[in-house]
């Protein structure tokens, strides 16, 4: 393929029909918030970070929901999505994870991003 070829993938990329949205609102709620393994839990009390975290949205990095594009060992999901923004946000995520007995495959991902885009 020629250094100016798109892949296949990156050509389905562009498309509408494969792209996830990340999208923010005032009073937003989560529909299906009562299935979630633990209640909610507030991570702070700070408005500043609240706010950063909402200016922060457009700026997530656009790597393919599934897929490990960014070399984390894991893929990218909506977990990775949330560690992202709580870690590049300030939050202490070293006290910060899974509720106990659930799972948050693509976590990690999420911080290691952040830390790499941290350290740049």
């Amino acid at each position: 393929m020629s250094a100016g070829a798109l892949s296949a993938r990156d050509l389905l990329g562009r498309s509408v029909l494969f792209r996830y949205e990340v999208r923010r609102w005032r009073d937003g709620v989560i529909p299906d918030a009562r299935q979630a393994v633990a209640s909610p839990y507030q991570v702070s009390h700070d408005a500043g970070r609240a706010a950063r975290i909402l200016e922060l949205v457009p700026l997530v990095p656009a790597l393919t929901w599934g897929r490990d594009d960014a070399y984390t060992g894991e893929m990218w999901n909506s977990n990775s999505l949330t560690a992202w923004l709580l870690a590049r946000t300030g939050h202490r995520m070293d006290t910060i994870g899974p509720p106990a007995g659930g799972r948050a495959p693509g976590w990690r991902a999420g911080l290691v991003v952040a830390a790499r885009q941290a350290a740049d």
